[in-house]
């Protein structure tokens, strides 16, 4: 079972690739910083044996759902902290200006960004990641074998995309963002955050008026 759907992507092709299949908690479009699970939801992840979560405080509102899971037997493996994750402002520590400021709201000093899904090549290691733990709770080791297979798959797209954003111009680089969700982005293909709409990296704040209007003036 997997958490998110991002996961779910990448789990299901290793999965499939070695003869099984998963399950996603979570469904397209659901916020994954206050999506809830059902009852039935935990029992499913239970009876999986075996759940990825992305981690990093991504899934606020499925903590306690997959605490439950993993004293009722469940082996959880969060994803992300394995993925070399960056902190929270890396992507943008020489940007000044108000935006900077009070972009990282909410999150203490040296947090880790929980979006390495915005990064394809992260992604591609996810997929290896998937695929050695589904090895070691199976003992099937042809879900390495398909993790490995999946996250070269995942590099070559990662280099698919690189070529894609080269025809971007430098000058013209720049991302202002629904919350501080692309900092893995902006690092790995070479943008700039200028600034977010909701502070911080999740979707629980709200925008003062006078962050908006700070905001207005930068795009402006």
């Amino acid at each position: 079972a997997t958490a998110t759907t991002q996961l779910a992507s990448v789990a299901d092709r290793v999965a499939r690739c070695g003869g099984g299949s998963v399950v996603s908690v979570m469904g397209p479009g659901d916020d994954p910083h206050d999506v809830a699970a059902s009852s039935d939801q935990v029992a499913q992840m239970v009876h999986s044996g075996l759940v990825f979560a992305n981690g990093l405080g991504l899934e606020g509102g499925m903590d306690s759902a997959l605490d439950n899971a993993r004293q009722d037997g469940a082996v959880v493996v969060e994803v992300a902290p394995r993925l070399d994750p960056l902190p929270f402002g890396e992507h943008d520590a020489d940007h000044a200006g108000h935006e900077g400021a009070d972009a990282h709201a909410g999150h203490e000093h040296g947090s880790q960004d929980p979006h390495v899904w915005m990064d394809v090549a992260r992604m591609a290691a996810a997929a290896r990641v998937v695929g050695d733990e589904l090895a070691a709770e199976t003992g099937e080791q042809k879900y390495a074998e398909c993790g490995a297979t999946v996250e070269g798959e995942l590099e070559e797209t990662d280099r698919q995309v690189r070529e894609i954003l080269a025809a971007v111009p430098q000058g013209r680089r720049t991302l202002v963002t629904d919350h501080d969700a692309y900092g893995y982005f902006s690092a790995a293909y070479g943008f700039t955050i200028e600034g977010v709409v909701v502070p911080g990296g999740s979707t629980d704040a709200e925008p003062s008026a006078r962050e908006l209007a700070a905001l207005t003036q930068q795009v402006k």
